[in-house]
């Protein structure tokens, strides 16, 4: 499914690196980063660099047998933003916070 270079450039972006700091690890020109980062959105049918890292790391968990999610994860979609998170409700200094409409 993904290249050996893309495997690396997806390892990367789920760190948080840059573009460019990812250009000088592989010891690449920005350009071909970036032509690296657009084959990876169109492969995992995302939008966002940030969703690449999600489904990159769920592809990578998924890749792993024995590796599996928290009972206690709960998974709630954000409709319209592309993503859903692990993380919400959090709570912050005994205060909850409000779910965004």
């Amino acid at each position: 499914m993904l290249t050996v270079r893309q495997q690396e450039v997806l390892n990367l972006i789920i760190l948080g690196r840059s573009n460019k700091e990812i250009a000088r690890i592989l010891k690449l020109g920005p350009g071909t980063v970036k032509v690296h980062v657009s084959a990876l959105f169109g492969k995992l049918g995302v939008r966002r660099r940030a969703a690449v890292a999600v489904a990159g790391a769920r592809l990578i968990s998924s890749a792993r047998p024995g590796v599996e999610r928290s009972s206690s994860a709960q998974i709630i979609p954000f409709p319209g933003l592309g993503y859903t998170s692990r993380l919400w409700p959090r709570t912050r200094a005994g205060a909850e916070l409000r779910r965004p409409a």
